[in-house]
């Protein structure tokens, strides 16, 4: 058979953004040292007060079936000794109570200070998922949450052992928390869309994207061992003060990299907390910077 009469090929090279195995995996295992710090300052001021920031950060692996998001998960969860949550529901995220009016605590109150694990995360626009999804983006916001009970509950107060700002307490028909955590999920949602429902759109401002879509060449690496997950302990500090030159430069370099101007406050927000885990390393900046040019946001 000569060249002219082979069949027509149609070949489609996949342009969407993507970051490799490795990237991901250094960025979640920053990002999961997040939720040791308490606090996190900005040199710049409000009606002359210090300007607070959330601390944690969260993250959202995003890609198709089949390219080892559920792998990631499963790989860095083994190594800090966590599980990975397959089944996210309400009562899992705020709470309820058992037939004797007991109280079961959440999921932020039982895995407080450490990252929590979400597998196969799907944010749906049915209208019993709506609640939801509003009680999630609060949560991932205001670390905790006041959810009032239409039946009693028995009275009840746990602080964490080394840090009383945190609790869990069931009182007069209420549960309320306060925690530290930082999400990491996976799913097979595209978040990158520009036509993203407002629920969704609410999201990408509280959770640093990270689309995997690896090459073959990369899939195979990783199905053949050869990507490994290396774990690094961090020891942020508990209070972290970002210095105006730091916040300056992370401005340079947010607006350098040609951010989308509506992407561009959250994106200084979480490379602020990224910072204040793992230093100043533009290895762990630039991925995020680099698809961030082609996602339509929120801003924080």
């Amino acid at each position: 058979m000569v060249y002219q009469d082979m069949p027509h090929i149609n070949l489609t090279i996949d342009t969407r953004p993507t970051l490799d195995y490795e990237e991901i995996y250094k960025i979640c295992n920053a990002i999961a040292y997040t939720s040791k710090i308490k606090t996190l300052q900005l040199p710049i001021k409000n009606k002359g007060k210090p300007i607070m920031i959330r601390p944690q950060a969260h993250a959202c692996i995003c890609g198709d079936v089949g390219q080892g998001k559920s792998t990631i998960l499963r790989n860095m969860a083994a190594e800090m000794q966590l599980p990975v949550i397959g089944s996210f529901t309400k009562a899992g995220l705020l709470g309820t109570i058992n037939r004797e009016g007991q109280g079961i605590s959440p999921l932020i109150w039982d895995y407080r200070k450490q990252p929590i694990f979400i597998d196969e995360f799907f944010m749906s626009a049915t209208k019993d998922a709506i609640d939801f999804n509003n009680c999630l983006l609060s949560v991932l916001e205001e670390r905790g949450f006041t959810r009032k009970l239409g039946y009693s509950i028995k009275d009840f107060e746990e602080k964490d052992e080394t840090d009383s700002t945190l609790y869990y307490r069931t009182k007069s028909s209420n549960i309320q928390v306060k925690s530290r955590f930082s999400f990491i999920f996976s799913t097979m949602q595209n978040y990158f869309k520009t036509d993203l429902s407002m629920q969704k759109r609410a999201l990408i401002t509280r959770v640093i994207l990270l689309p995997l879509h690896p090459t073959q060449a990369e899939l195979r690496r990783m199905i053949e061992g050869e990507i490994a997950y290396k774990h690094k302990a961090y020891a942020p500090e508990e209070n972290c003060r970002i210095s105006k030159a730091i916040h300056r430069k992370i401005i340079d370099l947010v607006i350098g990299m040609q951010v989308r101007k509506d992407s561009q406050l959250r994106t200084i927000g979480d490379l602020c907390r990224l910072y204040s885990v793992v230093g100043w390393k533009k290895e762990f900046f630039e991925p995020i910077l680099l698809q961030r040019r082609k996602i339509r946001g929120g801003m924080e």
